[in-house]
């Protein structure tokens, strides 16, 4: 199959005097289920992306095909042309995205949404792997079923900044109290990481 020209990607939808607006036609959706996927590294994913080809020369379908840096411990999907499977974002905010899955095999929920650090997710309430898909989205591998995805933002440098915060006000609470010496209190707050703005 020939990859689609750019008069097939962007339709004209409107025209308001000088100014011409168009649809992306090959736009995807916030989420999707892809049946298939291919491990490959950062430079062959890029490759892939920018020409909408993969490594053996086949078209890369994003709905069909996820790209991978690994694949998930424990996971392999079935043949991409034999599969049914819906996503639906059914919660969105910016610390949380929730999401209702249903497919009839394996496969690789895609978020259109930028993979960083700190981003974790869960299947059913249980914690599971964040994958980078596609470069620079998140994803976690699903086995077949109904399934519902939680992708919330926790990243361990504002817990760790928590604790410190809630250390540092037990220590000033009992020194308030009298109960620790002034002394022990400046040793223990000399102790604590070091901030720079």
């Amino acid at each position: 199959a020939a990859t689609p020209s750019a008069s097939e990607r962007w339709r004209r939808v409107a025209q308001a005097g000088n100014v011409l607006i168009y649809e992306n036609t090959r736009a995807l959706p916030r989420a999707w289920l892809a049946s298939g996927a291919e491990v490959l590294d950062e430079q062959a994913t890029l490759a892939a992306i920018r020409t909408g080809r993969l490594p053996g020369g086949a078209v890369w379908e994003p709905r069909r095909t996820a790209l991978l840096e690994a694949t998930p411990d424990g996971f392999s999907l079935s043949d991409a042309n034999a599969f049914e499977g819906r996503a639906e974002v059914t919660r969105y905010e910016p610390n949380r995205v929730e999401v209702r899955t249903a497919a009839d095999a394996p496969s690789v929920l895609v978020l259109a949404e930028n993979h960083y650090p700190g981003w974790r997710a869960e299947v059913d309430g249980r914690a599971v792997e964040t994958l980078r898909v596609n470069y620079n989205q998140r994803g976690v591998a699903l086995p077949p079923g109904a399934h519902e995805v939680r992708f919330v933002y926790r990243p361990k440098s504002v817990l760790l900044g928590l604790l410190v915060t809630l250390l540092t006000a037990a220590a000033l609470a009992l020194w308030r109290l009298r109960l620790l010496p002034e002394e022990k209190l400046l040793r223990l707050l000399s102790r604590s990481p070091k901030r720079h703005g």
